[in-house]
């Protein structure tokens, strides 16, 4: 399976390790204190582009943390910024 002209990274190859890189699979089903107390204490940023394949994934992702008390900033970036470009932009705004 691809997304856009992103082919799939894992070749429809899906287990545990794959299922725990992904925060949009693993994050609904967490309910510990101590994993979503140490969540809530990170600094987290989403920055994408808003016409990015991956907005929506970003979108659902910022959902879910929202849900889970987590709090944390969406930043939509004008074009698809899913590039070298567009991330060193980036760096110095969220670093």
């Amino acid at each position: 399976m691809s997304i856009g002209h992103y082919r799939d990274l894992f070749d429809g190859h899906y287990d545990e390790m794959i299922y725990f890189h992904m925060p949009c699979h693993f994050l609904p089903q967490v309910s510990d204190p101590p994993t979503l107390g140490a969540l809530q204490r990170l600094e987290i940023t989403l920055a994408v582009g808003e016409a990015d394949l991956f907005l929506a994934s970003n979108q659902h992702l910022s959902t879910i943390l929202w849900n889970k008390g987590i709090w944390h900033a969406l930043r939509v970036w004008p074009g698809e910024a899913h590039c070298a470009a567009a991330w060193r932009q980036m760096v110095p705004w969220y670093l």
